[in-house]
């Protein structure tokens, strides 16, 4: 509604188009790559003469989904792939949005392994398809669980998915580091 509301005057004067996403906290930089992926490159508006009067509804819907999709990108982590169910609901919600991208992820698992492996009674590397319950360890229920966890999700899925949802999610939109200085001296 945004962009909608103030299309009248990006039509008079098109290079007012980047500034409509200022609000965002978007990069110049940013939206230029969005203008690009939407086939409109900024030079384009520069020209003498440039118009926009051409966009149909279609075209303005398409450029807010693209800059929504580039700021704000969402990884779908579904969580719960511990339970037996959970093949067939992943299944279904990657099937339902083909083009999102999507981690299955147990993290009552890796939560469970951590805790294991702080104890001392199992081998876990983060991230691994694999876990050894050490000799030390006499419990069966413990060996139990372990080999139950082993089979419902490190064997289905080739690890928790924890990390790689952490680590898909911070590539998808790297974060702006800065280091704040009060001295420079």
């Amino acid at each position: 509604d945004n962009v909608k509301s103030r299309w009248s005057t990006v039509i008079k004067r098109p290079t007012k188009l980047p500034e409509l996403f200022s609000g965002y906290k978007a990069s110049r930089a940013l939206v230029f790559e969005v203008l690009e992926r939407v086939g409109l490159p900024y030079q384009s508006l520069m020209l003498e003469g440039a118009s926009l009067s051409h966009w149909t509804e279609y075209d303005l819907h398409r450029l807010v989904a693209t800059f929504l999709q580039v700021r704000f990108p969402v990884l779908l982590a579904l969580n719960k792939a511990d339970m037996e169910a959970s093949p067939d609901h992943i299944r279904r919600v990657r099937a339902a949005m083909p083009h999102e991208p999507a981690v299955a992820v147990s993290a009552a698992s890796e939560r469970w392994l951590c805790t294991q492996r702080r104890a001392g009674v199992l081998e876990y590397e983060d991230a691994a398809s694999s876990l050894s319950v050490l000799p030390t360890c006499q419990d069966a229920g413990l060996s139990r669980q372990a080999a139950e966890l082993e089979r419902r999700v490190l064997q289905r899925y080739g690890s928790t998915g924890a990390l790689l949802a952490l680590s898909t999610a911070v590539a998808m939109r790297p974060p702006r580091v800065t280091f704040p200085v009060g001295d420079m001296e």
